[in-house]
């Protein structure tokens, strides 16, 4: 046949001929979306009917694996996560115990059958439920800006109570917060946190959060400050020997560094004594926020005479 001819062919009754052509796709769709099949899944495990005063301890599994059965088109849209392997727990006691897990224990969505579960039988242990209050520790990350230092850290409820299989609660001290960062803060800072996840076992409880407040506050230096002029408080002719003297301060880094002579008092009382020799401590005056921890000499020597 001519290349012509074989066009012309083709292209004749093209409607009918698409039309088929649909038809039959659709038809084959129908045929294997229809068909049944199956498939393996891996189910979650939820427990309940728990009786009361017991808890679920030791280690027991998450999941389980299933064999479900349905249209194929249906088994493409699924997951696990659909399906839950529902075990009741009513009547057990305290101790070890063996279930049994049949296909209907497993809740599944409409269009869908459990043919088998494996494993069959899961191994639980039961132990009487316990509380116990254990202390809530702030987690810190990252550094206030240099020069400051978290100076205090406050938590409330400074403790919380935690329940669970007694065999695991008496093991747990302490529960973390949730990471609070550090980074540029300075003053005081109250943070909100959550506390951090414990086991599947042990939980709060109370799920409400705590109250977390830091101080930050600007580290301290020491610092001696030389050659500071006595100033006699009179107006007699006093002569200090020595005219000056020596002060180690204590403070906010940022004020003790840039703190001078010139703001630092350092006089001698000598109203309402009589002419004379004495020896006598100078009374000095300092900045707000800065403290004197020395004065050198610690005492002056200075003759008081009439002016």
């Amino acid at each position: 046949m001519a290349p012509r001819d074989l066009f012309r062919w083709i292209t004749a009754h093209w409607e009918l001929k698409l039309l088929s052509l649909l038809t039959a796709g659709g038809l084959w769709f129908l045929v294997v979306s229809g068909e049944k099949a199956e498939v393996g899944l891996s189910v979650p495990m939820e427990f309940h009917s728990m009786p009361a005063g017991l808890e679920l301890g030791g280690e027991r599994p998450e999941t389980v694996d299933v064999q479900v059965q349905g249209l194929r088109s249906t088994l493409a849209r699924i997951s696990g996560e659909e399906l839950r392997a529902e075990v009741s727990l009513a009547g057990a006691r305290a101790g070890e115990s063996t279930l049994r897990l049949l296909p209907d224990t497993i809740r599944t969505p409409k269009g869908i059958k459990v043919v088998r579960v494996s494993p069959s039988r899961i191994r639980v242990v039961l132990e009487p439920s316990e509380t116990q209050v254990i202390r809530v520790v702030p987690r810190l990350t990252g550094h206030p800006p240099a020069g400051y230092r978290v100076s205090q850290v406050r938590v409330n409820p400074a403790e919380v109570a935690v329940r669970g299989p007694r065999s695991e609660v008496g093991r747990w001290r302490q529960v973390e917060t949730d990471p609070i960062d550090l980074s540029g803060l300075r003053g005081t800072i109250k943070r909100q946190a959550s506390l951090g996840p414990l086991t599947n076992s042990v939980r709060l409880a109370d799920e409400k959060g705590v109250e977390v407040t830091i101080e930050v506050t600007e580290e301290t230096a020491t610092r001696r400050i030389s050659r500071v002029p006595v100033q006699p408080s009179s107006d007699w002719k006093a002569r200090p020997v020595p005219d000056s003297v020596d002060v180690v301060v204590r403070g906010p880094l940022s004020r003790v560094k840039e703190l001078t002579a010139g703001q630092v008092g350092v006089v001698l009382n000598l109203k309402g004594l009589r002419p004379r020799i004495y020896r006598l401590a100078p009374r000095i005056t300092l900045p707000p926020g800065v403290e004197l921890l020395q004065v050198d000499p610690p005492l002056v020597t200075v003759s008081a005479e009439p002016s």
